[in-house]
Protein backbone atom coordinates (compact mmCIF):
# COMPACT_ATOMS: atom_id res chain seq x y z
CA UNK A 1 0.00 0.00 0.00
CA UNK A 2 2.85 2.39 0.82
CA UNK A 3 4.52 1.81 -2.55
CA UNK A 4 1.24 2.41 -4.39
CA UNK A 5 0.75 5.69 -2.54
CA UNK A 6 4.32 6.74 -3.30
CA UNK A 7 3.84 5.95 -7.00
CA UNK A 8 0.59 7.94 -7.07
CA UNK A 9 2.29 10.88 -5.38
CA UNK A 10 5.17 10.73 -7.84
CA UNK A 11 2.77 10.75 -10.83
CA UNK A 12 0.88 13.71 -9.33
CA UNK A 13 4.10 15.69 -8.81
CA UNK A 14 5.25 14.90 -12.38
CA UNK A 15 1.87 16.06 -13.72
CA UNK A 16 2.01 19.31 -11.76
CA UNK A 17 5.60 19.94 -12.93
CA UNK A 18 4.61 19.35 -16.56
CA UNK A 19 1.70 21.77 -16.26
CA UNK A 20 4.00 24.34 -14.64
CA UNK A 21 6.63 23.96 -17.36
CA UNK A 22 4.03 24.20 -20.14
CA UNK A 23 3.59 27.90 -19.45
CA UNK A 24 -0.20 27.75 -19.43
CA UNK A 25 -1.47 31.02 -17.94
CA UNK A 26 -4.13 29.25 -15.85
CA UNK A 27 -5.06 25.66 -15.07
CA UNK A 28 -8.53 24.59 -16.22
CA UNK A 29 -10.36 21.31 -15.78
CA UNK A 30 -13.64 19.92 -17.09
CA UNK A 31 -15.14 20.82 -13.73
CA UNK A 32 -14.46 24.48 -14.58
CA UNK A 33 -16.21 24.32 -17.98
CA UNK A 34 -19.48 26.26 -18.25
CA UNK A 35 -21.78 23.89 -20.14
CA UNK A 36 -24.60 26.46 -20.02
CA UNK A 37 -22.51 28.73 -22.26
CA UNK A 38 -22.70 26.14 -25.07
CA UNK A 39 -25.95 24.18 -24.56
CA UNK A 40 -25.40 22.03 -27.66
CA UNK A 41 -22.58 20.19 -25.84
CA UNK A 42 -23.81 17.05 -24.11
CA UNK A 43 -22.24 17.03 -20.63
CA UNK A 44 -22.91 13.30 -20.21
CA UNK A 45 -21.02 12.55 -23.41
CA UNK A 46 -18.06 14.68 -22.33
CA UNK A 47 -18.05 12.98 -18.92
CA UNK A 48 -18.00 9.60 -20.68
CA UNK A 49 -15.07 10.70 -22.85
CA UNK A 50 -13.24 11.87 -19.71
CA UNK A 51 -13.22 8.27 -18.44
CA UNK A 52 -10.90 7.46 -21.39
CA UNK A 53 -12.80 4.20 -21.88
CA UNK A 54 -12.56 4.68 -25.66
CA UNK A 55 -8.84 3.89 -25.39
CA UNK A 56 -9.51 0.55 -23.72
CA UNK A 57 -12.09 -0.23 -26.42
CA UNK A 58 -9.72 0.74 -29.24
CA UNK A 59 -12.16 3.38 -30.51
CA UNK A 60 -11.43 6.70 -32.15
CA UNK A 61 -12.85 10.05 -31.10
CA UNK A 62 -13.38 12.83 -33.62
CA UNK A 63 -14.66 16.30 -32.77
CA UNK A 64 -16.46 17.94 -35.67
CA UNK A 65 -17.70 21.49 -35.92
CA UNK A 66 -18.10 24.32 -38.34
CA UNK A 67 -14.95 25.96 -39.76
CA UNK A 68 -13.37 28.70 -37.72
CA UNK A 69 -14.38 27.52 -34.25
CA UNK A 70 -10.91 26.38 -33.22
Amino acid sequence: HIFAEEAKSKRRRAYEKQIQMSGFPIKKTLDDFDFSFQPSIDKRQIDELATMRFLENGENVVFLGPPGVG
